[in-house]
């Protein structure tokens, strides 16, 4: 057999083979095809059919866990209460933190005092305080701030209540 009828039945045969693969993130799939015709051993190619295919198949799954931490603080739900009045150069705040969600809490929240100056502008002083309970009895609570001299206190308003259980509710 010459090297150009050698040439000629092995090109039929590499035409013939095909290969497919796909990748997913959880599942791998990888199929292969394989079509055997235009034999090198005889002398006449003749085409390809289903008949001469094989189907080799490989599956992988993956399956990835994750373990989250347990939430450091459970729901907590606090509320505040207030009165103030000025008392010469000093803003004072007395009032009641409740939680009834949990027993031990701690927390924070800010305090904004609106003050007029004697030129009628008006400022806000900002206070940034925390606070914690051992029980399930109200926090009462009482403070100074600091306003300044010839001013009129306008409003205080708390802002940003924060909470955590510090045991199970």
């Amino acid at each position: 057999m010459g090297r150009l009828t050698a040439a000629r039945l092995a090109l039929p045969a590499l035409a013939c083979v095909a290969t497919i693969g796909i990748a997913q993130d959880t599942k791998e799939t990888v199929s292969s095809s394989s079509l055997k015709c235009g034999s090198t051993a005889s002398r006449t190619s003749r085409p390809c059919d289903e008949r001469d295919q094989e189907v080799v198949r490989y599956e992988k799954e993956k399956t990835t866990t994750l373990i989250l931490p347990a939430p450091k603080n459970t729901s907590c739900e606090a509320s505040i209460q207030f009165a103030f009045s000025q008392r010469n150069t000093l803003a004072r705040l007395e009032g009641t933190i409740e939680n009834r969600t949990c027993a031990a809490s701690t927390g924070e929240y800010s305090v904004g005092l609106r003050v007029r100056d004697a030129g009628g502008e008006i400022k806000t002083l900002e206070f940034r305080e925390t606070w914690r309970r051992a029980d399930d009895q109200p926090l009462t609570i009482k403070s100074d701030y600091p306003i300044g001299e010839n001013v009129d206190l306008v409003s205080v308003r708390t802002r940003s209540l924060h909470c955590e259980c510090t045991e199970q509710p």
